[in-house]
């Protein structure tokens, strides 16, 4: 369509609305979603989101690939020496829970600085200090992440920065996509998602220390 790239930033952006909320009612369609604990992490993203945007942070490229690498290598780590981690759901004390409230608002604030990797960071927190299995710990990221999306879609429409023709191709695809993943996962179970979340753990690490 020989769009502007801030044309067609802003049209992936809105079109991925699609998919988060697609995938968000399927989750709800088939009972996996926790609202209340969606909504409770979400308003500490959004603090933490705003905290890390006002330091203003600049860290060294060398040190963030670094940081992402000595993270990542830690999960996979920890998810290893935890073979039943989010596989079944757990009422853990409220003690642990605020452990992972806690953990949840630098994860925000490296969300905002960094972004990549966000993931498996809160899969790990989610399913260690939360009890939750792998399924419910989707549906809660789209509880997370569907907000912000609307708001950035709402304020590229309100700049004339969609381009409509694109914009409902993405989206079909993307809202298509997201609801053939989500049955797909649901259908697999959360060893099967678990499982992937371990072998793109393993091919990130790679990609940081080879690529």
């Amino acid at each position: 369509f020989g769009l502007s790239p801030q044309v067609a930033a802003a049209t992936n952006v809105a079109a991925v609305v699609g998919m988060a909320s697609v995938g968000l009612a399927t989750f709800h369609v088939a009972g996996k979603v926790q609202y209340k604990l969606g909504f409770q992490l979400l308003f500490i993203v959004l603090i933490g989101g705003l905290s890390g945007s006002l330091l203003l942070i600049s860290v060294p490229e060398t040190w963030i690939r670094w940081m992402m690498i000595i993270g990542f290598i830690g999960i996979l780590v920890l998810f290893l020496l935890q073979p039943n981690l989010g596989l079944e759901s757990k009422q853990l004390p409220r003690s642990v829970r605020w452990m992972g409230y806690a953990l949840f608002f630098p994860i925000a604030i490296y969300m905002v600085i960094v972004n990549a990797g966000t993931v498996f960071f809160s899969n790990y927190v989610l399913a260690r200090f939360f009890g939750l299995r792998f399924i419910e710990i989707a549906a809660i990221r789209k509880i997370i992440s569907l907000p912000s999306l609307l708001l950035a879609a709402t304020v590229y429409i309100l700049k004339d920065l969609i381009h409509w023709p694109s914009f409902v191709f993405l989206f079909l695809g993307f809202a298509i996509g997201s609801y053939l993943g989500v049955r797909h996962a649901l259908k697999k179970g959360d060893a099967w998602v678990r499982n992937l979340v371990i072998v793109m753990l393993m091919i990130a690490i790679l990609k940081l220390l080879f690529g």
